[in-house]
């Protein structure tokens, strides 16, 4: 059994030299001599307390911008349990409406991702979720309808796919998905 290095008595499963006793006492010193009144972060009611802590809440009609860490596309990052975060607009769903249904997303009306607002969210499927982006001129894809007809064609006539990759600037493997129908599956093939 391992002692404490300040009061020699056995020390709990800490991986401290100190006991818990003997920490606590120090970190208690410290912030003394150090002015500070709290020796930890203050502890909320409950999680959806801490959450809206985060969170710029205005009228029903404005978006509720989520305050703390975002990603790189601009969606609020919440963290719960160690190491677990989610997007703070899903979070704001199952506090306000309950758990979110298996194969649903959490969709913005507002187009403003780091929304919290609940008025602002509504549930939909992963086809809505393309259709919203879709008819909100929000689609990243690079390539065109015709463009995919056009790479299909080009492979049927026997093009080489790094050749049709390279012609279109995407990577041979988006070349490869397109003409093995996992990407562009419902574009109907030639």
């Amino acid at each position: 059994m391992k002692l404490c290095s300040k009061c020699k008595l056995p020390k709990d499963g800490t991986n401290r030299s100190w006991c818990k006793k003997c920490f606590a006492q120090y970190v208690k010193d410290r912030n003394h001599r150090l002015g500070v009144n709290k020796t930890f972060a203050p502890i909320y009611e409950s999680l959806e307390h801490r959450f809206w802590s985060k969170v710029k809440r205005g009228t029903l009609e404005e978006c509720w911008e989520f305050l703390a860490s975002r990603d790189k596309a601009g969606y609020g990052t919440f963290g719960i349990g160690r190491g677990k975060s989610f997007r703070a607009h899903r979070v704001c769903w199952e506090i306000t409406n309950g758990k979110i249904p298996l194969g649903k997303h959490v969709l913005h009306k507002c187009d403003n991702p780091s929304c919290c607002n609940p008025e602002h969210l509504f549930l939909g499927t992963n086809s809505d979720n393309v259709r919203d982006k879709v008819l909100k001129n929000r689609q990243t894809s690079k390539l065109t309808p015709e463009m995919v007809r056009e790479i299909r064609m080009l492979s049927n006539d026997g093009e080489r796919s790094f050749v049709i990759a390279q012609r279109f600037q995407i990577s041979p493997q988006t070349v490869c998905d397109i003409l093995k129908g996992r990407r562009w599956k419902h574009l109907k093939k030639p």
